[in-house]
């Protein structure tokens, strides 16, 4: 029964989802004197249906990724098998993978695969964080790398990386929460730096790797970068790979010692 109200038969269910909806409330507004007109009623009620149809096919869709995501070979994905693995499901394979994130069970799954979409994840940012701020001191490394996909457009997580950055039990999540930091940039320098208190060498050295990354921008944001890596020089504890870091770092921003 799918009608005039959705914009093409091909077209994503998330899109006519969003259309239905829209016609539904355009006729709710109807004037008052309007509402027992038989057209208006025989049309929302078609709406209704159709609504419930595309709300039916697209639970159906959700259940084949999810089926999908059991089956696919996660460790080894790259970006072009990832794309793959969406294909089938045309325009509604990054909603889809958003609504899985809600599910426990799915999370680490769909976020594996977000991961590997590039910049297209950033639709995804507001349900990532929720992912993060629900799992208390152990956050899903794969909701990590996949704000780090995002890039920029991932700094409304910067929060919640932060808090990952400082108090994840996990380093390896550690560590990609500073790559992910770095991604979005000269905002996350300050949360970046809270990395370099870290008990890890190699979480303190991928934090100095992400400030190497932003570059001479960091010596210009304020949040007194340069002279925690010249610290860092001067400490004689310090591990030999975190001073030859906080070297190539200073040296990256332009604020190498002459």
């Amino acid at each position: 029964m799918r009608g005039n109200a959705v914009q093409s038969e091909d077209a994503p269910l998330a899109a006519e989802i969003g259309a239905l909806c829209l016609r539904m409330i355009a006729l709710s507004e109807l004037p008052s004197e309007e509402l027992p007109d038989p057209a208006a009623r025989q049309e929302l009620a078609d709406l209704r249906v159709e609504a419930t149809e595309v709300l039916q096919e697209f639970d159906r869709k959700r259940e084949r990724l999810k089926d999908m995501l059991e089956d696919l070979p996660l460790n080894d994905l790259t970006p072009s098998s990832a794309f793959a693995a969406l294909a089938p499901f045309g325009g509604d394979g990054l909603v889809l993978l958003i609504d899985l994130l809600a599910e426990r069970r799915s999370t680490w799954k769909a976020a594996m695969l977000l991961a590997n979409l590039g910049n297209r994840v950033g639709a995804a940012v507001p349900s990532l964080i929720e992912c993060l701020r629900d799992s208390a001191d152990q956050a899903p490394e794969p909701v990590v790398r996949a704000l780090r996909a995002a890039g920029p457009a991932a700094a409304p997580a910067m929060e919640a990386l932060c808090a990952v950055l400082e108090h994840d039990q996990d380093e390896h999540t550690r560590v990609a929460a500073a790559d992910a930091l770095q991604a979005i940039g000269v905002p996350a320098v300050a949360a970046l730096l809270k990395g370099l208190k870290d008990p890890e060498p190699k979480v303190r050295v991928a934090v100095i790797e992400a400030l190497t990354e932003i570059g001479p921008k960091v010596k210009r944001c304020g949040a007194g970068a340069v002279a925690k890596l010249r610290k860092i020089l001067a400490d004689e504890n310090e591990d030999s790979d975190v001073v030859e870091a906080a070297h190539d770092a200073l040296d990256a921003i332009g604020a190498a010692k002459q």
